[in-house]
């Protein structure tokens, strides 16, 4: 072999394992990658007995150091009903099945002191050096491992997520009704630095730098399935994994951060997107969501509604096989001030199939463009507005399903224009003039008279 052709292929091994290189995370960008927190956009827990509908999570710790989790219940409206703690060791991994939870209240067992609960592997750490989790870890001692709920706490929960007056609400409701006696909502898991009492937006639990009761080390993974009430259909994936920075100054304070409308910023998580694409099938084609409100929800008198609730978006488009658009009537504004306006994603969680009465369209299939970008009073069209779109497609024999994120088209860090042009349907006084920017709002432009807008 001469001295050209082994530098040559010297380079080239170089090359490979620079190419070949761990994949690097990135702020901004919504890759599966151990994170600070984990979000499950969507569950769903049939209350009825018998054959059932549940949801299945699995939650992993992704590196050597113990972690202390504290994981909060959210209903469709985006009220928190419950939160606990859960320990999990170095490499460890823990399932949490959600009928487990609504059906007795069993939560998982887990111990920072019992290793008979919570063994300690031989290539895990005892105590987090980062973040001192470990057997000392503060009030753990009087928490873990949890007991099952209350009877009054499982009567909670199973009526705050399934539209029912809560006893522990006072009465009072803090999710939709849909008739069903199914419990939805959705969940978000933070690495924490104690066995935390108190949930997201309570003061101290987000301290910028992860010095409050969350932290800011990216150790989790999750995923999760939806298994159908027949018991025959299963559907998930990944979790949305959300990572933490104390440094990017996109997930500074006065940043729009996963959590800022709790923090202010202070949490350091990075945001979701903007803009989703996703291909569908009408009728066969199932949407899961979750939609930042921007508003802290509290529970409210039964048979009422809440602001920002309906939430409406700024456009939807649909593009059959031939590219040809339909843009129907939306409304920027939540609730929407037009009546005729498409409302498919009404919820801070929820799931709808494109082609019903939520979603109507005249294609058959093609794929479909959300702007979720609404406004609830708060600044004109305010540009961040963060979300997340499952796709859930089902086979037409009925035995078949398969699931993935939609295609993010921006996140809400980043500054982007205006993706389509202002053509067709859309009506004056910006068509031909789309000037919205994000980051900056819109420009100009009289809104008078508005019930649909370019994205």
């Amino acid at each position: 072999m001469n001295h050209q052709f082994r530098s040559t292929m010297l380079l080239v091994c170089l090359l490979a394992v620079v190419v070949m290189g761990p994949i690097q995370a990135e702020i901004g960008k919504l890759d599966t990658v151990p994170a600070a927190t984990l979000l499950l956009p969507y569950f769903e827990v049939d209350l009825n007995g018998g054959p059932t509908s549940t949801t299945l999570l699995t939650i992993a710790n992704a590196r050597e150091s113990p972690a202390l989790l504290n994981i909060v219940l959210w209903t469709d409206w985006g009220v928190p009903t419950l939160n606990f703690a859960a320990y999990l060791t170095g490499f460890d991994v823990m399932e949490l099945n959600l009928l487990d939870l609504f059906a007795s209240g069993m939560i998982p067992q887990t111990s920072h002191t019992n290793t008979t609960i919570s063994p300690v592997g031989s290539f895990s750490l005892v105590t987090s050096p980062e973040t001192g989790v470990g057997p000392g870890t503060a009030f753990c001692s009087q928490i873990l491992p949890l007991p099952p709920l209350s009877s009054l706490l499982l009567t909670h929960i199973r009526a705050a997520h399934s539209g029912l007056a809560s006893p522990i609400f006072g009465g009072a409701c803090s999710g939709s009704n849909q008739g069903d006696n199914v419990a939805r909502g959705y969940i978000t898991i933070d690495n924490t630095n104690n066995c935390s009492l108190l949930q997201p937006g309570e003061s101290g639990y987000f301290v910028n730098g992860g010095n409050g009761d969350a932290n800011n080390v990216n150790a989790l993974l999750g995923s999760y399935r939806i298994l159908e009430s027949s018991g025959d259909l299963v559907h998930g994936g990944a979790m949305v994994h959300l990572e933490a920075s104390s440094t990017d100054p996109r997930t500074a304070p006065g940043s729009y951060t996963f959590y800022a409308k709790f923090s202010g910023g202070a949490d350091n998580r990075e945001p979701l997107s903007s803009a989703l694409a996703a291909p569908f099938v009408s009728g066969m084609t199932d949407l899961i969501y979750w939609r930042d409100t921007k508003l802290v929800q509290s529970p409210v008198s039964c048979g009422t509604l809440p602001l920002p609730f309906p939430m409406s978006l700024s456009q939807v488009t649909f593009f059959d096989q031939e590219e040809n658009p339909e843009v129907p009537e939306t409304s920027p504004f939540s609730p929407p001030f037009s009546a005729f306006a498409a409302i498919p994603f009404r919820f801070a969680a929820g799931r709808v199939t494109v082609g019903s009465a939520e979603m109507p369209t005249i294609h058959d299939r093609g794929w479909l463009y959300a702007d979720l970008v609404n406004d609830h009073g708060s600044a004109l069209l305010d540009p961040n507005a963060q979300g997340w779109i499952g796709i859930v497609d089902r086979d037409p024999s009925g035995f078949l399903t398969t699931s993935q994120p939609a295609w993010e088209i921006y996140n809400t860090s980043e500054e982007q224009e205006i993706l389509l042009p202002c053509s067709g349907n859309f009506p004056p006084p910006l068509c031909g003039n789309p000037t919205r920017i994000f980051g900056d709002g819109f420009e100009s432009g009289d809104l008078s008279g508005w019930s649909s807008v370019v994205p």
